[in-house]
């Protein structure tokens, strides 16, 4: 079927948080991501390709919509797009349960959407099921977050939460270590105490004073070169690896 100018407004409405949130849809772009997420437990309402573009996924019933190259450029967020799109429907989360002791990662006003899908990924490769953003975090559905957690968006649960109130009200059932310069040496933090939340805060920030003051222990990674710091992705991925068995 062709594209229609319906479908291409509806596409187009989808790079703004509003109708994101109005529609409780969002974009996927390229060939790998959109591959993923049709073989996940995500609803696709439809597929966008560039002709003469071809993709297999399990479910031959997804809508497929075919444009030429100059309409598919009007709908694209990348600046080289390999002519495959997908609308997917926001998944449906789970009401969260602090009965179920699973590790967590809590995230405190990460800004950058490459970040956040990078922290997602890496979150999925630990097992991390369960992510807690705070409200001033970027949208996790932003087409660059969506991007670079490469279908992980699709493996884990993620809430919208005042981490401050998240932290009190679960101080028994979990230990809260938040990822600090000032924080003890992760490496020398033996036995873990789990279930953990680990919180990690934006890389020009940090976590705020407030959170960290409630927070059970400061941890942090040793600095053995000259570089400032590190973006919250990578810090995540290394406080992870050290954090889980």
């Amino acid at each position: 079927m062709l594209l229609s100018n319906a479908k291409i407004k509806y596409i187009n409405a989808l790079k703004n948080k509003k109708y994101r949130l109005q529609y409780h849809a969002f974009i996927a772009e390229g060939r790998k991501i959109v591959e993923e997420l049709c073989n996940s437990n995500l609803i696709c309402e439809f597929i966008v390709l560039q002709a003469p573009n071809f993709m297999k996924v399990k479910n031959n019933l997804i809508k497929t919509f075919i444009t030429d190259s100059k309409t598919f450029q009007s709908i694209s967020q990348q600046e080289s797009p390999d002519g495959i799109l997908a609308v997917y429907k926001k998944p449906e989360i789970i009401p969260f349960d602090n009965k179920k002791k699973s590790n967590i990662l809590i995230l405190d006003a990460i800004k950058d959407p490459g970040n956040m899908g990078n922290i997602i990924r890496t979150a999925d490769w630990f097992g991390i099921n369960k992510i807690i953003v705070s409200p001033d975090s970027v949208d996790i559905y932003n087409s660059k977050t969506i991007q670079s957690s490469m279908g992980s968006i699709a493996n884990v649960s993620i809430y919208e939460r005042n981490i401050t109130e998240f932290i009190n009200n679960n101080k028994t059932n979990y230990t809260f270590y938040a990822a600090t310069l000032q924080g003890k040496d992760i490496k020398t933090m033996h036995p873990i105490s789990s279930p953990w939340g680990l919180i990690i805060g934006s890389e020009s920030h940090g976590i705020s004073h407030s959170i960290i003051d409630i927070a059970h222990t400061q941890i942090t990674i040793p600095k053995k070169g000259k570089a400032e710091s590190l973006n919250a992705a990578m810090a995540a991925g290394i406080l992870l690896a050290a954090l889980t068995p």
